[in-house]
């Protein structure tokens, strides 16, 4: 409700007030349980900040998937990855890609964190489905790619379907995606329980990142 109502009078209290500052974004204990054999996707990786969390956490997992189509960002994820123990970087699979709702060749608006499809944009970059490139079961999957969230979901259709795994998606990029998205989410699984959650954007005092999960 406080999404809706914010979205009405533009007032960002109303999103501060119901925002998480008790649980890293992605990672809501209260939510998800984690286990030694999780397989991650990370989904818009950007500079391998969020894989870093999950590492921290969840240190015996079995593999992590990081997709990042931004080629400066990639490479910082790469280099800074790569500092970790050879036992954990040998567990991490890097793709300088998108991921949607099947292979395609798009172009993207280089702009670090906020980098995003457009047809004008500097680099031409490979989207990959995650349903054609991961060929094994996964078992938790974080999106936050810039409004494409719907369709890597899509790509995404047969993990959803056949492995139930954990989802934390980003629903704030499009105004629909706070309806689309769940909606999406429920036809593939009807069993999956739906948990909307705030945050704060970057090191700013506004919550504006809404993260919707699904278990």
């Amino acid at each position: 409700m406080c999404i809706l109502r914010y979205r009405i009078t533009g007032d960002f209290e109303l999103l501060h007030a119901e925002s998480d500052f008790i649980f890293n974004q992605y990672f809501d204990k209260n939510i998800m349980q984690f286990t030694d054999s999780e397989v991650f996707v990370d989904c818009g990786g950007f500079v391998g900040d969020t894989t870093e969390m999950f590492i921290s956490r969840i240190r015996n997992f079995s593999k992590i998937y990081l997709y990042e189509p931004e080629r400066g960002n990639f490479e910082k994820a790469v280099r800074y990855l790569s500092t970790w123990e050879r036992d954990v970087f040998d567990k991490i699979v890097l793709r300088n890609a998108g991921v949607g709702k099947e292979r395609a060749s798009l172009r993207i608006s280089s702009e670090g964190s906020g980098s995003h499809i457009s047809q004008s944009g500097d680099q031409e970059i490979q989207i990959a489905s995650l349903d054609d490139d991961i060929n094994e079961p996964v078992t938790f999957i974080k999106m936050d790619i810039e409004g494409f969230e719907l369709d890597a979901l899509m790509g995404a259709k047969n993990h959803i379907i056949t492995e139930k795994p954990k989802l934390a998606i980003c629903v704030y990029h499009k105004p629909d995606d706070l309806w689309q998205i769940p909606e999406y989410i429920l036809q593939l699984n009807p069993s999956y329980k739906l948990y909307l959650r705030q945050y704060k954007a970057g090191d700013g005092n506004n919550a504006w990142e809404s993260v919707l999960y699904a278990v």
